[in-house]
């Protein structure tokens, strides 16, 4: 899908399972150099959220574009563990929730675009495709900065993913907002 840069078609999902919180790298194409951007862009990513935390371990679905040689000496030289999810088993992949919400609040968010006035026009229906990425970035926001059952459950208190991914508990959240 087009997007109001004209470049971006792909969104490519990071998932802490710690903290649950998650962020996604938008991509213009499918292919390994951009993939092998993306990881480098999530490394730095989690790297500036953590205060140092480095990135050891990515699991990724079996898509042959990830598998290429290219990613190869990405882990060669950064020591990374690339995991693959066997392909049969995307229950047990959380990504793939994640993805599945994103996509539902993205949808969501483009929607209520609709009579939004940009730069002095009145956004339609046939216009607001081009906001996806902008509608997407929303609901992970969202997601990010909400508290969820599985931290409450794991944490025993109410916080957000961005909390744990920070380490900054010193907020306090109202859990009648918490999602399951």
């Amino acid at each position: 899908m087009k997007t109001i840069d004209g470049q971006r078609r792909y969104a490519l999902h990071f998932y802490d399972y710690v903290s649950t919180f998650q962020f996604v790298a938008y991509l213009s194409t499918l292919d390994a150099p951009e993939f092998r951007k993306a990881i480098e862009y999530a490394k730095e990513t989690v790297l500036l959220l953590t205060n140092g935390t480095k990135v050891k371990h990515i699991w990724s679905d079996a898509f042959s574009t990830y598998l290429s040689a290219s990613l190869a000496s990405l882990r060669l030289s950064t020591g990374l563990n690339l995991n693959v999810f066997p392909p049969h088993a995307h229950s047990s992949n959380p990504v793939e929730n994640c993805i599945r919400n994103s996509t539902r609040s993205c949808r969501k968010n483009i929607a209520n675009l609709v009579g939004t006035v940009v730069q002095g026009k009145a956004l339609t229906k046939d216009d607001v495709p081009e906001w996806w990425l902008h509608g997407y970035e929303y609901g992970i926001q969202r997601a990010n900065t909400s508290p969820n059952a599985t931290l409450l459950r794991r944490v025993g208190e109410g916080v957000n993913p961005l909390m744990i991914m920070t380490g900054d508990k010193s907020a306090r959240l109202d859990l009648s907002e918490a999602h399951a």
